[in-house]
């Protein structure tokens, strides 16, 4: 069931993982890597149906931002700001991500929203984002 599900998640068929949700227990289909794969393709219908129809304990949500930062994935990003709690990001990680990416620079504008300015290295983040090409 694990490998099924993964190849929904990783195809986008959002009607598959329906059904594996609904009928299948939750324990026999891997969702932990499932998110991760959803978040780096893009496919903002599958998060949003694992967000809402799975504990959110059982996910790794560092790895599923991380993946969405690394893929430019923005709209996955602000979706993930929405609906987990944000103890469970690493929005420095992500920032780095987002840097290395060279994908999208909004997503990179999003990010700084949610970054605490009290504990932030802003040195060493502007000298990632040149290193990485970043001129702004």
């Amino acid at each position: 069931m694990e490998d099924a599900m993964k190849n929904a998640c990783m195809s986008g068929e959002t009607e598959i993982v329906k059904l594996f949700l609904d009928k299948v227990d939750i324990s026999l289909l891997g969702l932990r890597i499932d998110i991760v794969i959803s978040c780096q393709k893009g496919w903002d219908e599958i998060v949003s149906l694992l967000l809402e129809r799975v504990d959110h304990s059982l996910f790794d949500f560092t790895a599923a931002m991380n993946e969405a930062c690394r893929c430019g994935e923005a709209d996955i990003v602000e979706l993930l700001i929405q609906k987990v709690d944000h103890k469970f990001f690493n929005f420095e990680n992500a920032i780095k991500e987002a840097f290395q990416s060279h994908l999208n620079e909004n997503l990179v504008l999003i990010l700084l929203k949610y970054i605490n300015n009290s504990t932030w290295d802003i040195e060493g983040m502007s000298k990632k984002a040149r290193e990485n090409g970043w001129r702004k």
